[in-house]
């Protein structure tokens, strides 16, 4: 069984890996230490079933705000991808807001993250905005989606 349990900051060396592995850009260590101190933060570790040393595969990150959730991160390592570990982070971050009162979920992604739209489309997200020049580091803008948690939404 796949263990999926609340970042702690003995897991912060297997998230940094995989955080290192998925993004040009990678959140450092404090910036993931000041996120999950947060009051309205929320981080899930994905590790697979194995007894062998770290097993960290994945994990989630994002915030309860004003009855949403801002999904903030969401990476699996690559040689993890196609095994549907990204769908199982994303259900489990939406069942626990929605069990914490969140009525939609909201993220930014860039237009180009293929893999990340296809998650999202097949979860029922619609784009309702887009950020010009959202990612500073390249100027890319950023697509604004939504979806509903709950069907009276």
């Amino acid at each position: 069984m796949w263990d999926l349990h609340p970042v702690t900051a003995a897991d912060l060396s297997a998230l940094l890996d995989i955080e290192a592995a998925c993004f040009d850009r990678p959140w450092n260590r404090d910036v993931f230490l000041d996120e999950l101190a947060r009051r309205d933060a929320a981080g899930y570790l994905l590790r697979r079933p194995a007894p062998d040393a770290n097993g960290a595969v994945g994990y989630i990150c994002f915030r309860l705000l004003y009855g949403e959730m801002h999904l903030t991160k969401i990476a699996v390592a690559p040689q993890w991808r196609g095994q549907g570990l990204a769908a199982r982070l994303l259900v489990h971050g939406m069942e626990t807001a929605t069990a914490l009162g969140a009525t939609a979920v909201l993220l930014q992604v860039r237009p180009t993250n293929r893999p990340a739209l296809g998650l999202y489309r097949r979860f029922g997200f619609r784009q309702i905005g887009r950020r010009k020049q959202y990612f500073s580091e390249t100027g890319e803008d950023a697509l604004v989606l939504m979806r509903h948690l709950k069907e009276d939404s």
